[in-house]
């Protein structure tokens, strides 16, 4: 299983003996998921966006001969492939539909629905799929800890936080870090975590006037932070590695999430970014120094 071109994603089938590639599926935006073969080698599970720029995902059942394809997990939720049973007779999948993580599993036969998801398991978090063993036990790891963004009123004349810190968003509460106001304070940006893995971040920007969010998720297999606004409210600097796995320092377009390179780095780790109020140099941490660099 393949996905290539930064523009356009597919899923493509390599021949081990020859290298030969044969592509099954191209996507327009966007990029599958997690993706799994069923046990009979026939089919192949994975999990997509339901729209651009949305960290909700339904997941897809394609024929491994490219012929015929089908939905098999639609809901309004963040639904996350986990595998399939040892039998093939059902899709294991993560879903927050019951208001947290919880593990579903979905019944198929000959590459066709059969009813309604069932909850196998409540609240299992952030879990990265490990696979079936042969009696039927299934593994997966689990990423703990969690990491918040909160707000509260502060008074910077007295010097002391005026309100009870409140969270920020309810959306994936333990999964959110990095927040970041806007030059005008009238957005705060965080990454939030979604689902485990590359590819499983977005930028979540808040409006403070409206509450409303909008997610970017960037083309970028990793994200971290401290992030910061340019001084024009028109992107957001970040650390990160894009799909070669190349590490750099990130500009993301805060309306549309495109992303553009700002500095590669190899040996030296790079640290805390900033951006001059002119928009046109860079500070930032290079090792043990600091560093000015125009962009």
């Amino acid at each position: 299983l393949k996905i290539v071109n930064q523009f356009k994603s597919q899923i493509a089938l390599i021949s081990v003996a020859d290298g030969s590639v044969r592509v099954l599926k191209t996507f327009d935006w966007g990029f599958p998921g997690k993706m799994r073969f069923s046990p009979d080698g026939r089919f192949i599970a994975y999990d997509y966006p339901q729209q651009q720029e949305s960290d909700n995902r339904d997941i897809f059942l394609l024929a491994a001969d490219g012929s015929r394809e089908i939905p098999l997990v639609e809901h309004t939720a963040a639904d996350v492939l986990l595998g399939w049973t040892p039998d093939g007779n059902n899709v294991l999948f993560a879903s927050d539909r019951s208001g947290s993580m919880s593990m579903w599993a979905v019944r198929v036969s000959d590459g066709k629905l059969q009813g309604s998801p069932e909850l196998v398991t409540s609240d299992i978090g952030q879990a990265i799929p490990i696979g079936f063993t042969r009696t039927g036990s299934y593994y997966y790891g689990l990423e703990i800890g969690t990491s918040d963004v909160y707000t509260a009123e502060f008074d910077p004349a007295a010097g002391r936080v005026l309100t009870q810190p409140q969270n920020a968003t309810q959306r994936f509460v333990g999964s959110n870090s990095s927040p970041a106001w806007s030059p005008d304070g009238q957005f705060l940006a965080y990454v939030s975590t979604r689902r485990p893995g590359p590819f499983g971040q977005v930028i979540s920007i808040r409006s403070l006037k409206t509450g409303e969010e909008r997610y970017h998720s960037p083309n970028l297999a990793d994200m971290w932070g401290p992030i910061r606004w340019s001084p024009d409210g028109r992107s957001i600097l970040l650390l990160g590695k894009d799909r070669k796995i190349r590490h750099g320092l990130f500009l993301v377009d805060a309306q549309t999430g495109a992303v553009s390179p700002a500095l590669w780095w190899a040996d030296a780790e790079i640290s805390n970014p900033a951006l001059f109020p002119d928009g046109k140099r860079l500070l930032y941490r290079n090792g043990e120094s600091g560093t000015i660099r125009e962009t």
